[in-house]
């Protein structure tokens, strides 16, 4: 460094701006909601994440499941398979641009379904804890997997072969007996109506190639406390009200 730009640097490291109280002070320590993984359908009406998406991901389509890793790391889920650690499902009014106004637990008419959720998402690599939001046509990707995680707890559903007898028999908790497999399909709009893309999923019982990357989980797993902490927190900033009778 040359002794001119020495006597800058320092110059400016001494210089202490004459600020306000409240400007002044240390920094806290935070988690950033982007330091775990979530997963998002790409939708090019999120211009910025969209041009993020088809930089490194070339044949992203419309609609399509991404694993977003805090590296920078982009996995695509074709077919994206998961299982339902926690969710909380709510209806929100919206603005013009599809903002959330107000939520409720419960929907008023014309309001937008979104499930919150925390999930284990399955991956090449292995299993990936993440969050996910899911709106509207995205709802039925985790709505069926919860249905599916109910009805598991029936006498019934063992009925329906080995493998369903054999996930009961294996999972204690419901949530592990379901893995659902979504794949996003195009649909006519009603009437005038643009074309969407919806989420379609297929659940089925976990077998054993599950169940041994499940037992491998436990506090020590990169993420897991992580994305537990962002669901939670997420969670309590939602606000979800309980609609009343006018």
């Amino acid at each position: 460094m040359s002794k001119s730009l020495a006597a800058k640097v320092n110059a400016v490291a001494t210089v202490a701006p004459n600020l306000p109280p409240a400007l002044v002070g240390g920094f806290e320590t935070f988690v950033s909601k982007y330091n775990t993984p979530y997963v998002s359908f790409a939708q090019p009406a999120a211009k910025e994440q969209w041009q993020q998406l088809i930089r490194s991901l070339p044949n992203v389509e419309d609609g399509d499941p991404v694993l977003f890793m805090p590296n920078g790391t982009l996995v695509p889920l074709k077919p994206m398979q998961f299982i339902v650690c926690q969710y909380k499902q709510y209806f929100a009014t919206v603005d013009a641009a599809g903002n959330e106004l107000e939520r409720y637990s419960t929907d008023g008419g014309g309001m937008k379904e979104r499930v919150w959720s925390a999930l284990l998402v399955f991956t090449p690599t292995g299993i990936v804890p993440a969050t996910c939001m899911f709106k509207t046509t995205k709802c039925p990707a985790i709505t069926g997997v919860i249905s599916e995680v109910m009805a598991s707890t029936q006498p019934d559903w063992i009925k329906r072969g080995p493998a369903y007898e054999q996930a009961v028999a294996a999972c204690t908790l419901p949530n592990f007996r379901v893995i659902g497999e979504v794949r996003i399909i195009a649909k006519p709009g009603r009437g005038k109506g643009l074309p969407y893309k919806l989420a379609q999923v297929t659940p089925r019982p976990t077998t054993a190639v599950e169940w041994e990357q499940l037992s491998k989980l436990n506090s020590d797993t990169v993420f897991l406390n992580d994305v537990a902490a962002g669901y939670a927190g997420r969670l309590a900033e939602l606000n979800i009200k309980t609609l009343t009778a006018m």
